[in-house]
């Protein structure tokens, strides 16, 4: 698959040494640089494809498709501001959010990554209210339910964030950060049975989720039950050994 993308990446760039002036009417480089952005973000160097995205849009402003290369500059900068710490990828990821809603306000996606963008910036309320209108053009938009679940329960509406996770959860019933997330809200509201039913089902959708075997671990300590607790927090020591330490 790596090997299939940086091809790819090879190919795009040739399309544009083929075409120096931007003369071909059935590819312009406009979308060579696009597609060329897109393989790169695929393959995690999402500065290069940073960079290859806003040469597509230097090249034609007027694309139809460019509230897509929007978008896809969007995705970039936020994946690189978590994975470099760098807040200001933040802000440029919101600006061409917003570019992209811009040209088409129905662009649920956009809606969907700004929402991820606002928690990052932890503007809990703007980030639900785009999580609203996601999911007003697309029902089904799973990540948008997650995203309105997250940023309700950075507020405490605890009740209100179970909601939106059990919707996320309808969706895509085999997503183990959205059963955790909802069995942390419902241990905060004091819901602790089924709290521990949540961060089990997380254990059985991801076996490798340490700290879902550690609340497992806590909840049963706080009722008594050590033996059984001692089993859950021995796995999520061995799956991530710094919850030891906890």
């Amino acid at each position: 698959m790596l090997d299939m993308l940086a091809e790819s990446v090879s190919c795009y760039q040739e399309a544009v040494t083929l075409n120096p002036d931007n003369s071909s009417i059935e590819f312009g480089n406009d979308e060579a640089y696009h597609g060329k952005g897109l393989s790169l973000q695929f393959l995690g160097q999402h500065r290069k494809a940073m960079q290859s995205f806003k040469e597509a849009i230097r090249i034609n402003p007027n694309n139809s498709n460019i509230y897509n290369i929007y978008n896809s500059y969007a995705v970039s900068a936020y994946t690189l501001a978590l994975k470099e710490e760098e807040p200001r990828y933040l802000e440029e990821a919101l600006a061409y959010c917003d570019k992209a809603i811009a040209i088409n306000p129905k662009n649920f996606a956009a809606y969907t990554n700004k929402s991820s963008v606002l928690i990052e910036l932890e503007r809990y309320e703007e980030a639900v209210q785009c999580c609203d209108l996601a999911v007003r053009i697309d029902p089904n938009n799973f990540a948008a339910f997650f995203n309105k679940g997250q940023a309700l329960k950075e507020m405490k509406k605890y009740k209100e964030a179970v909601t939106s996770f059990d919707k996320a959860i309808e969706l895509k019933p085999k997503d183990a950060a959205c059963y955790f997330a909802k069995a942390l809200c419902l241990m905060a509201l004091g819901r602790y049975r089924e709290a521990f039913a949540n961060f089990l089902e997380t254990t059985e959708v991801d076996p490798g989720y340490a700290e879902a075997y550690y609340w497992c671990g806590r909840l049963l300590e706080a009722i008594g039950e050590k033996d059984d607790a001692w089993f859950f927090k021995r796995m999520a020591i061995s799956l991530d050994p710094a919850l030891g330490q906890e």
